[in-house]
């Protein structure tokens, strides 16, 4: 684990807090740090989904397998 000492906005932080219903400013910062990882690796699934040259969605041999 790393310390790091930074300076923030206290009503964003409070803002967070409230979001993730956290406590205190420890909890609050790992929590979005968390909560921005996950949804960043989500937005990187639905492209990897929404390309064409990258997805089964598009080989009509898997699709037709996948119905049956």
């Amino acid at each position: 684990m790393t310390k790091h000492l930074i300076d923030s906005d206290q009503s964003e932080l409070d803002a967070a807090r409230e979001a993730l219903g956290t406590t205190s400013v420890e909890e609050t910062v790992r929590g979005a740090l968390s909560h921005f990882v996950s949804i960043n690796a989500a937005r990187q699934d639905i492209a990897t989904l929404a390309n064409p040259t990258t997805s089964d969605l598009s080989n009509p041999e898997i699709m037709k397998q996948a119905w049956l």
